[in-house]
């Protein structure tokens, strides 16, 4: 911009615009549309985009389109699916058991991953609903946190009220795939001793006993 202002000011308007609509015509091709509609991710979002730079002008056009980011994001976020895991053959891995039907979930315990981070917006709804599917037989919840790499104040809270529901009904609560951060957060936040029964796999936290084999600290 610096060196070629001075050139690029000479010429004609229409040849700034040929220029501009040679570089874009790409985007005419419809192929990333119908892709974006296949996946059913950002379609609308792009041909809404699309419709605000019209509209709009560019700047405004594009802010449209980020906000509208912004908005899909927290609503796709604020409902995730919880998949309920078990144990794949002999292994030590777990996987859902809606998509592979030969796991098996271990007797007496429940295990359940939240496919999104836990933040304010779902961290109440997701824990109600694994509440409200927990076995009344089983005696021992994991939860999976491998998607939440932070936990706000909210989540953090929600996480407490949610153990303490699950003591009250005879159910001891560990948290599995827990990343240092997430725990030092834990420890922070006391009282309480959600840190003691974290641990950095399912396998291990299914496998401990009573809660007393912690997650080794850093």
């Amino acid at each position: 911009v610096a060196l070629a202002m001075p050139l690029i000011a000479q010429l004609p308007k229409p040849v700034l615009a040929a220029v501009v609509i040679a570089a874009l015509t790409h985007a005419l091709d419809p192929a990333w549309l119908v892709q974006l509609w296949r996946l059913k991710r950002d379609a609308l979002i792009a041909l809404t985009a699309t419709a605000g730079v019209l509209l709009l002008g560019v700047v405004n056009g594009m802010l449209l389109a980020i906000l509208l980011s912004v908005v899909a994001f927290i609503r796709r976020a604020s409902r995730p699916h919880v998949a309920r895991l078990g144990r794949l053959g002999q292994s030590h891995d777990y996987v859902s058991l809606a998509r592979h039907p030969e796991a098996i979930a271990p007797w007496g315990v429940t295990i359940w991953r939240p496919d999104e981070p836990l933040f304010f917006a779902n961290a109440e709804p997701v824990l109600d609903h694994i509440a409200a599917a927990i076995d009344p037989a089983s005696r021992l919840a994991v939860v999976s946190l491998e998607q939440s790499f932070d936990l706000d104040s909210t989540a953090i809270e929600t996480l407490s009220e949610f153990d303490r529901a699950m003591r009250a009904r005879g159910i001891e609560l560990r948290l599995a795939r827990v990343r240092d951060h997430v725990r030092d957060l834990l420890i922070a936040a006391g009282p309480g001793d959600l840190a003691r029964r974290s641990f950095y796999s399912v396998d291990d936290a299914v496998a401990a006993t009573s809660g007393n084999q912690e997650m080794p600290s850093t």
